[in-house]
């Protein structure tokens, strides 16, 4: 469970009303209207989140629209973009900081490995897990995906997870849309030159 310790289905602020989405380690995701704001642990400063929008822009530009075979099947890649980081807010009775992006509906790989398919949109098929295999198998290949990404931008903590992947079957292509990039945004930073 994420750093709440009572999570609310649904929370009111600035007189919007946001459903509860997911819990993590270190923030808790609601949505309202295409909007998904995530809301973190205090200890998550607004320079660790600025960092955070940056690196997401940079994977962006990497491999956004962009194929690989990494996971042995022709993947095509997006990446939800950061559109605005702020704080801190009052949240729950604690000032913490938020980021905002947008919100893609659909079923990610720990629900589809867990068979909930009740987030399920019309394209995104469950065959694709049988093309990937077990769900062991993928995790393996995002770990490896992500070391490799580490290291062509020169950071560590990027973690692709499933929770964090939503597939997607379009005009004959797999797509992977990645809605987060590390599953502990304290883990992240650019690498120490030695």
């Amino acid at each position: 469970m994420g750093f709440m310790l009572e999570i609310e289905r649904n929370v009111k602020l600035d007189n919007i009303e946001y459903v509860f989405r997911a819990a993590g380690k270190d923030s808790e995701v609601y949505s309202n209207n295409g909007v998904v704001r995530k809301f973190y642990k205090s200890s998550i400063s607004l320079e660790q989140l600025d960092l955070y929008q940056k690196v997401t822009d940079r994977l962006k530009a990497l491999i956004d629209g962009k194929s690989t075979s990494d996971l042995g099947l022709q993947i095509y890649w997006k990446v939800i973009s950061i559109k605005k980081i702020g704080g801190p807010l009052l949240f729950k009775g604690s000032l913490v900081n938020y980021s905002e992006s947008r919100y893609l509906p659909g079923a990610n790989f720990r629900q589809i490995y867990g068979h909930d398919f009740s987030d399920m949109c019309s394209n995104q098929l469950p065959r694709i897990v049988n093309m990937l295999g077990r769900e062991k198998d993928l995790i393996s290949g995002l770990n490896t995906f992500s070391e490799n990404l580490n290291s062509r931008l020169d950071y560590k903590g990027i973690h692709l997870s499933l929770p964090n992947i939503k597939p997607f079957y379009i005009n004959g292509r797999h797509w992977f849309v990645i809605t987060d990039l590390c599953s502990e945004i304290s883990n992240l930073e650019q690498n120490k030159i030695t």
